[in-house]
């Protein structure tokens, strides 16, 4: 965010009228210091909040994939960009399928072009 924020006051063409962020506060204190170079608003989305992985959130690899198996298959099919629509609409237990993340920042998109 620093290097960015210092880029920025460099490049007198680049004057955002908003940032945008997730709901997380890592992303939230990046998106604040741009904005405050800018002299601009932060809005912050929920569309734009990191996969909700769910039960298998935080884990490690080898413990996901020896506590919920099934949840483990399919996030590591999710790798391919190229995932059968029965794969990407799998949800993980508790979280989000590929599906709906791509439905999520679709959304958000679209918002941002009316």
């Amino acid at each position: 965010a620093e290097l960015f924020k210092h880029k920025l006051l460099d490049c007198e063409m680049i004057k955002p009228s908003v940032v945008y962020s997730s709901e997380l506060s890592r992303s939230s204190d990046t998106a604040t210091a741009i904005a405050n170079v800018a002299q601009t608003l932060v809005r912050k989305d929920a569309a734009l909040n990191e996969w909700n992985l769910g039960v298998i959130e935080g884990m490690r690899q080898e413990e996901a994939a020896e506590n919920f198996p099934e949840d483990w298959q399919t996030f590591s099919q999710w790798c391919n960009p190229y995932a059968e629509q029965d794969i990407a609409g799998r949800r993980i237990m508790d979280g989000e399928s590929m599906e709906d993340v791509r439905v999520r920042a679709v959304g958000f998109l679209a918002k941002g072009c009316q």
